[in-house]
This record gives C-alpha cells, sequence and structure tokens, in this order.
C-alpha cells in the first residue's frame, strides 16, 4: 500500500508536469488561431503586429517544448541538452512552415518573411535554454547575459521590417495628400507592379531632374508588348477636399544612361487613372487621363477634378477613391519613368514652377 509520502510525491510530480504541458497547449492554440483565422481588413498596421507576434510565439513554443521534454525525462548533462534543442527547433521549424503552407487554405498567404521571423525566435529560445543550463550545470554569468542579450536581439532584429512598415502606415495618413515621395522603402508596399520592375531611385543616381521631393523617387520600367502597370491601392480614400491630383514624371529609354549623358529623343504617352469604390470591373467605368511625356524633360501630370469623370460619363465618387493606376498608353519598347511628389493640390496651394506634360488628344 503506497504511503501518504508517496502519494503527495506523485501529485506534486503530476502538477509540475502539467504546467509545461499547459503552457505549450495554449501556445499552439494562440498559433493555429492566430496564424490561420482570415485577417480583417484595413491597412497594414494589423497584419504587421500579427507579424511582430511571430518571433516571440516561436520562441515561446520551443521553451514549451523544450519544458515539457525536460519534464519526462530530465537531462544532467550538456551533450544530451544540446542535441534536445536541435531536435526541438527543428520540431517547431517544420511546424511553422506547415503553418504558412496551410494559410491558403483560409484565404491568406504564406510569408517567406513570416517564417525567417519563426526562426529567429526560435534561434531566441535556443539562446536561452542554453543560458538557463542544465540541472546540474548552467553557463557562467558572463555566458548567460550575453546569450540573453543575443536573444532579446533576435526577437529586436525581427521586428525591423514590421516597424517600418508600420510607421509607414502611420506616415501615410500624417502626411496626406501626399501620396507618394518615396523617401522610404516602406512606401512600396502600397503599391502593387504588374509586369514591370520597380524601385526606388536616388537623386544622385541619375539625373537629380528625376527627383522633385526629398532625395527619392519611384523608378519604373514597364515591359513592352504586355499590359504593365503601378497601381497605388492603400491610400486615403477621401479626396473630396482636393482639386486635382499631381504627379512628376520623368520618362527615359532602358537602359538608363550614365549622368548628364544624352537621352535618345522621342516621347511616351502615360495613362493616369483613378479607380473608385464603385467601379464595376469594366474598363468604361474608369477615370483616365493620357499625357505626352518627352524623353529626358521633367514633366508634370496635373489632372484636375473637373474632369474626374468616367469613360461613360459618372463622376467619381471622391470620398471613396480606391485605386490610382499609371500605366503606358502607348506600348514602346524599353521605357523607364520615373514618378515623385505624387499628392492631392488644392489651387492655392499648387506650385507652378515645373514645366506641365502636354496632354495627349
Amino acid at each position: 500500500m503506497p504511503s501518504i509520502e508517496m502519494e503527495a510525491s506523485t501529485e506534486t510530480c503530476d502538477r509540475k508536469n502539467a504546467k509545461p504541458i499547459l503552457g505549450l497547449s495554449a501556445l499552439l492554440l494562440i498559433s493555429i488561431a492566430g496564424l490561420m483565422l482570415p485577417l480583417p481588413g484595413g491597412g497594414r498596421i494589423l497584419p504587421k503586429l500579427g507579424d511582430m507576434a511571430h518571433a516571440p510565439l516561436f520562441a515561446g513554443i520551443t521553451i514549451g517544448l523544450v519544458l515539457f521534454w525536460h519534464s519526462l525525462r530530465p537531462l544532467l548533462r550538456w551533450r544530451p541538452l544540446l542535441g534536445r534543442l536541435l531536435l526541438a527547433s527543428i520540431t517547431v521549424f517544420v511546424f511553422g512552415a506547415l503553418t504558412e503552407i496551410a494559410q491558403s487554405l483560409t484565404g491568406r498567404t504564406g510569408s517567406l518573411h513570416d517564417l525567417a521571423a519563426d526562426s529567429w525566435g526560435i534561434f531566441a529560445a535556443v539562446c536561452l535554454l542554453v543560458a538557463r543550463g542544465t540541472k546540474s550545470s548552467a553557463p557562467p554569468k558572463k555566458w548567460s547575459m550575453l546569450l540573453l542579450v543575443i536573444a532579446v536581439g533576435s526577437i529586436a532584429f525581427s521586428w525591423i521590417a514590421p516597424v517600418h512598415s508600420i510607421l509607414d502606415a502611420v506616415a501615410m495618413k500624417r502626411e496626406f495628400p501626399l501620396l507618394g515621395s518615396f523617401e522610404r522603402n516602406a512606401e512600396l508596399e502600397r503599391w502593387h507592379f504588374a509586369n514591370c520592375d520597380a524601385r526606388r531611385v536616388h537623386r544622385n543616381e541619375f539625373d537629380s531632374d528625376a527627383v522633385t521631393d526629398g532625395d527619392w523617387a519611384l523608378e519604373v520600367s514597364y515591359q513592352p508588348g504586355s499590359h504593365t502597370s503601378a497601381t497605388l491601392y492603400e491610400l486615403q480614400k477621401d479626396w473630396a477636399q482636393s482639386d486635382g491630383i499631381k504627379i512628376d514624371a520623368f520618362a527615359s529609354k532602358q537602359a538608363p544612361p550614365a549622368k548628364h549623358a544624352p537621352l535618345a529623343s522621342g516621347k511616351v504617352e502615360v495613362a493616369v487613372q483613378i479607380i473608385d469604390a464603385h467601379h464595376d470591373d469594366q474598363f468604361q467605368d474608369i477615370c483616365r487621363k493620357v499625357f505626352v511625356v518627352e524623353l529626358g524633360k521633367p514633366s508634370s501630370l496635373k489632372f484636375p477634378k473637373e474632369q474626374w469623370n468616367t469613360l461613360r460619363g459618372r463622376p467619381l465618387d471622391r470620398k471613396a477613391i480606391r485605386y490610382l493606376d499609371l500605366q503606358l498608353a502607348s506600348r514602346p519598347a524599353n521605357v523607364t519613368v520615373r514618378y515623385d511628389n505624387i499628392r492631392l493640390y488644392s489651387i492655392k496651394e499648387l506650385a507652378t514652377n515645373q514645366p506641365m506634360a502636354r496632354v495627349a488628344r
């Protein structure tokens, strides 16, 4: 017959083992729910906050798995601990990869960035567990502190890109009616580029006339013979207080020539399209204006609100703008257009120090 002491010891052991089981189960449930459920719309801030949760969450899952394993089979030596950490890390990484693949079943998209953040979280957990040591020994205090700093740094490193995106989403609202100046790399996340290559270019890289606001501009290399466009899809929707939109453009032949080298002569037609929330997916239900831009000369594309009617004649709902689309109306081969200072304007504030592009007939 078991003694009272043995029963108490067994109960204490069961309670001790239950804590890592409950903790690991809770983290797994949170991860499955958070990673698989569809996210509501409304911009980048909520998804990027979710991205920031990846590293701490997977650090917690890794620690929970190892502590659960320790509760079943405690370790006294370092070599088995390192092997256990390696196996646990691989297991949690595979779990993260499977969740990224499975996200496509719930309307979400898997991301290599998310998987990288998971990896940083796993690495941070390994650092913390090594700093903790085994039941019988622990590393010197200075090494434990170093591992703690590395673990915290790993989590912080995984947050760099999401934080930049969140800051840009906040700046987008603060800088309105400016729609694009491209001073931050995260601004490119507001755009979708179809069949074209895009990047930010610095004023010192090419002719400085292509950069009119700050030090950076957007360079779009349109592909010949296909429907190509640069679409701004994350933007402030209410344009009712503006008198129009103005875009600085500078077109050149690809590949871009050296600075101050003569450019090829010619012209290119740039189409500016504005689409509101009532668009019925018909081409005629867009607001469109075509500008002629001379190669090698800066142009200002001015689209006043009086012309904001669809090709059918329907006035745009200026409180519900959905997209701004920049594309080539003609299809010349190898044309690059650099855009900058994309902004809504009022008549009083409109700058007049740049030449206006001639409107195509």
